[in-house]
């Protein structure tokens, strides 16, 4: 296996490649003409053309009403295929150190609005915040780390009395999960997200809840919230482990 990064997909030696998995964010990768080629539309839906699915041997996607919907538009199957986490680094671990027991959220305010923090901060939520750019957004004494390993995020994950996550607009209206919900999830911590169409048909499980306005979000945060026991949170990390990993998703990509 050799993983190419962004503007580094072309290789002298590429036509010895025999299958090409491009997962798709941001940048458009031209099939390989030498290999068969794999698409997975992760995330940014709105910036796949037709063309670009039809031009691949088989089409995955993280959204599946966003699957549906250019699959008929299209004119060629495009297959679901779920966003995932990784078991060996989010799993159920120590509950102590500074995330312990408070409203957490990990990630860059991406030069935009992240309504879920905002309104976290406006409800005063004992609220720590990790990633860059956080400095004059939110309190100083919400503030966390400009960044955290992985194996950091898993530990804030595991130990936070609530997860926040949110959703790119054109993400959530083709029911892209982020990934960060399977990670909270086999973490063995409480997600709390905005609302994404479909998600009760993906994730139906008592360790994640949907605020559909700020007065949702002010019960969910609310410290007497009665969110599952230790032991109902390890059940579903271990769902999660299994349904939901990325081995789970190799396995469908290899079969196709």
């Amino acid at each position: 296996v050799r993983v190419d990064r962004r503007d580094a997909h072309v290789r002298d030696d590429d036509g010895a490649d025999d299958v090409t998995l491009v997962m798709r964010g941001l940048d458009r990768v031209p099939p390989n003409p030498a290999s068969v080629n794999l698409l997975w539309v992760i995330s940014h839906p709105d910036d796949v053309a037709d063309t670009e699915l039809r031009s691949f041997d088989r089409a995955f996607a993280a959204g599946p009403a966003w699957a549906a919907a250019a699959s008929a538009r299209a004119g060629v199957p495009v297959r679901t295929l779920l966003q995932a986490t990784d078991p060996a680094v989010f799993r159920p671990g120590v509950s102590s150190g500074p995330d312990a027991g408070r409203v957490v959220f990990v990630g860059s305010t991406r030069g935009a609005a992240r309504p879920v923090v905002a309104d976290a901060v406006a409800l005063g939520a004992d609220l720590r915040v990790h990633g860059p750019g956080w400095e004059d957004v939110v309190p100083e004494s919400s503030l966390g780390a400009p960044s955290l390993s992985r194996a950091e995020v898993a530990r804030a994950y595991a130990s936070a009395r609530v997860v926040l996550n949110d959703h790119w607009p054109d993400m959530a209206a083709g029911g892209f999960v982020s990934n960060r919900v399977f990670d909270v999830l086999a973490a063995g911590g409480v997600v709390v997200t905005d609302p994404v169409v479909g998600l009760g048909e993906v994730l139906d499980v008592p360790t994640l809840a949907v605020a559909g306005s700020r007065e949702d979000l002010a019960a969910l945060l609310d410290p007497a919230y009665p969110w599952p026991d230790e032991a109902s949170c390890a059940e579903v990390a271990a769902r999660i482990a299994a349904e939901h990993s990325f081995d789970a998703r190799a396995r469908v990509l290899l079969d196709a």
